[in-house]
């Protein structure tokens, strides 16, 4: 079973995701005010799943706010070791599918971000702040073709 340090402090280009470490700082007992400031991104976050969330008009501060008002109440003493939920580790598997799907031989917050939308099947707390997986997708797929380069012509305009 995947278990993470609740002290880990990973940044995002680990597997442990903001979520889980706002999570396991709400279950150590802090405040949601002093998980909100630690582990949850930024506004000005510039991530390619940002940017989606952006593109449908929604903030990532109102993505937060929802966040936010979905956390329980920090309650008692946690091990060093926190188990994944089950849940956690369907989005898990679900963000690997997602990459798959669209051919990308890499996962991102973009792929997380559609587990996450397709894990909730409209009824979950980023639908709730307006986030629409299709329309997620689109914005993405968008982003990544405009950054496609043809090799071949760049090769064959390099040669004249």
């Amino acid at each position: 079973m995947a278990r993470l340090r609740a002290d880990a402090g990973l940044g995002p280009s680990r597997w442990t995701s903001w979520p889980t470490r706002w999570w396991s700082a709400t279950r150590m007992g802090a405040t949601k005010q002093a998980a909100q400031k630690k582990y949850v991104p930024k506004a000005g976050d510039q991530s390619l799943a940002g940017h989606a969330i952006r593109a449908q008009g929604v903030t990532l501060e109102a993505v937060r706010e929802v966040a936010t008002a979905a956390t329980p109440e920090p309650y008692g003493e946690v091990g060093e070791m926190i188990p994944f939920t089950a849940d956690a580790k369907k989005v898990l598997e679900l963000t690997f599918r997602e990459a798959l799907r669209l051919e990308h031989s890499y996962v991102g917050t973009e792929h997380i971000l559609l587990a996450l939308l397709e894990h909730e099947d409209g009824a979950g707390i980023l639908h709730d702040a307006g986030i629409d997986k299709a329309a997620t997708e689109q914005s993405i797929t968008s982003i990544l073709d405009s950054l496609k380069v043809d090799f071949d012509a760049a090769e064959a305009g390099a040669t004249e």
